[in-house]
């Protein structure tokens, strides 16, 4: 599998914090290159993600063996994302495989507007 990866960039948010008032401070965003395979996703993964993910924008799948945080809209918690194509994709969902052969991870992402 790892011979199909290519390096793109992956955008890592760190932690963020409260300040002295309470107020929330998303962390930084780190650049960072991991090496990964986007995919267009399938119609029966599409239909897996939840409602309001489906009608959002663009999709892919992502397989890396690298570690990626997704967003949580429940906490509103920002997550990474990666440049691909000259675009950003948000990464908004994850499937872990770790089976002691070819341990990855494959990740879904969605387009985001440009910045």
């Amino acid at each position: 599998m790892s011979s199909f990866r290519k390096p793109i960039t992956a955008f890592i948010r760190q932690p963020g914090q409260y300040d002295e008032h309470g107020f929330w401070l998303e962390g930084a965003e780190i650049a960072t290159t991991i090496t990964a395979s986007v995919q267009p996703i399938k119609a029966s993964e599409l239909a897996a993600l939840p409602e309001g993910q489906r009608s959002e924008g663009k999709i892919v799948k992502i397989y890396t063996s690298a570690k990626l945080s997704p967003a949580d809209p429940e906490t509103e918690k920002t997550g990474d994302s990666i440049l691909w194509r000259g675009s950003r994709y948000l990464i908004i969902g994850e499937d872990k495989f770790q089976m002691n052969i070819i341990n990855h991870n494959k990740y879904y992402a969605r387009e985001e507007a440009p910045r």
